[in-house]
């Protein structure tokens, strides 16, 4: 309340708030953490029986190498994901850098892991659509400025 003749305080602004975006980001990146350390664990554990085109190299090893790396970039999404939850400065960054590596992994796995080949598709169009969440939509950028 103010005294007459006295200009209104300009309202605080809301800490803490973050936009519809970036609580999609967080629910997508964590929905897709989980399905990447399924992925992996399956990988892993039926690495004898996955339909893998490598030439010059055992596909059982390079079953269980992907997987591996299923599992880490699994962990690391849920870990950006929950970092961006809490509102970490470097989260953005961190969760841009997985979802790049994330592409990655879904290139190779669309073209050399044909038992996989729905989920890598799925897992490149996730990832596209996080990264324009985290860069591309104006609400995030107003975020991640202040």
């Amino acid at each position: 309340m103010t005294t007459p003749g006295t200009p209104d305080p300009a309202p605080e602004p809301v800490h803490g708030r973050r936009p519809a975006a970036i609580w999609l980001v967080v629910v997508l990146g964590m929905v897709q953490g989980l399905l990447l350390l399924l992925v992996g664990l399956v990988l892993v554990v039926l690495r004898g029986d996955v339909d893998l085109e490598v030439t010059g190299t055992d596909a059982e090893t390079v079953a269980v190498g992907l997987g591996l790396v299923a599992l880490l970039l699994g962990l690391g999404q849920m870990l950006a994901a929950f970092f961006l939850a809490r509102g970490g400065h470097g989260a953005r960054a961190l969760f841009g850098g997985v979802a790049v590596l994330q592409i990655g992994v879904g290139v190779y796995s669309t073209v050399a892991l044909r038992d996989f080949q729905v989920t890598a598709i799925a897992q490149l169009v996730v990832s596209v659509g996080i990264l324009w969440l985290l860069y591309g939509a104006a609400s995030t950028d107003r975020f991640f400025a202040t």
